[in-house]
């Protein structure tokens, strides 16, 4: 058994920050060669300036944006021209949408009561892009893909992998958090990993997925007080503490290789245990301390 990723071939997707430049950094560190995609280029450059400290050439950028399908197919090209085979695809790109919580996108604009959480219209451009970019574009990735997987697969020890970074967000109903967008399209990615899985074990191709609680990133800046990762979430947190890069490497490195080889179809939260108390008990949210107060009385 093996954890080891060194000459293996990776595409990650959203690797110019956050989890994708996190898990791109330990795969050039493993030894891996990593095309890395994003919108936005100078993010890209700067992980590919870093990367090259550590093992020169090996981080390759490409900007693209998935929720385009031709951007897709000059991505998936653009990886044919280069490689035979990918022996880890990571969809880890996604926007984070949160709804505008004000009195002009009210539903109960009006009514005598109103209610005690956020709530709010939403723009369906908004939703079509989150779906888009968060749902459709990591199934549609991997079936473009299929042929250079599966050249992976036929060489054993875990290649031809799968890694769907999705967020405890698919399960998580919470009444407090304003992203239905984020939560639902997730959800959907994670079924679709299960379609996935289903149909792809027939070439070998493994799809499993990682899906992190509260992590300080760009989405999820920890000095921002509306943010899970602000330290005044800590106590909510069963671990005590948001996660970091090495909280989650981890995972995704067991999924890159060979160590998994024997695992498809998984999900893994990778959270602190906050699905333990994120839901029903609303220990989650801003006044959970005036809740538990209140049910206490």
């Amino acid at each position: 058994m093996s954890f080891s990723v060194a000459d293996r071939v990776i595409l990650v997707t959203g690797g110019g920050t956050g989890i994708g430049a996190w898990a791109t950094e330990a795969f050039v560190k493993g030894g891996a060669k990593v095309y890395i995609t994003g919108r936005r280029e100078s993010k890209l450059t700067d992980v590919v300036g870093k990367m090259d400290q550590i093992a020169p050439g090996k981080t390759i950028p490409f900007p693209c944006d998935l929720g385009k399908e031709e951007d897709i197919d000059k991505l998936t090209e653009f990886i044919k021209s280069k490689e035979e085979r990918l022996d880890v695809l990571v969809n880890n790109a996604g926007p984070f949408y949160v709804d505008t919580v004000d009195e002009a996108h009210d539903p109960t604009k009006g009514m005598d009561q109103k209610c005690p959480f956020p709530l709010a219209f939403s723009p369906a451009d908004a939703w079509k892009e989150q779906f888009a970019v968060t749902t459709w574009a990591p199934y549609t990735l991997t079936l473009k893909l299929i042929p250079l997987l599966a050249a992976a697969a036929k060489l054993g020890d875990g290649r031809g992998s799968v890694i769907q970074i999705s967020s405890i967000a698919a399960k998580f109903w919470n009444p407090y958090w304003s992203i239905p967008a984020y939560q639902a399209s997730k959800a959907g990615q994670e079924h679709t990993s299960n379609i996935l899985a289903s149909k792809l074990y027939t070439f070998g191709i493994r799809v499993n997925t990682v899906s992190p609680g509260s992590y300080d990133t760009d989405a999820n800046p920890s000095f921002h007080e509306a943010a899970m990762s602000h330290p005044s979430n800590n106590e909510r947190i069963p671990l005590g503490r948001s996660g970091g890069a090495d909280d989650i490497i981890g995972p995704i490195l067991f999924f890159a290789s060979g160590a998994s080889k024997y695992v498809t179809g998984q999900r893994l939260d990778v959270d602190g245990g906050v699905m333990l108390v994120a839901n029903g008990t609303n220990k989650i949210a801003p006044y959970a301390q005036d809740m538990e107060s209140t049910l206490k009385a």
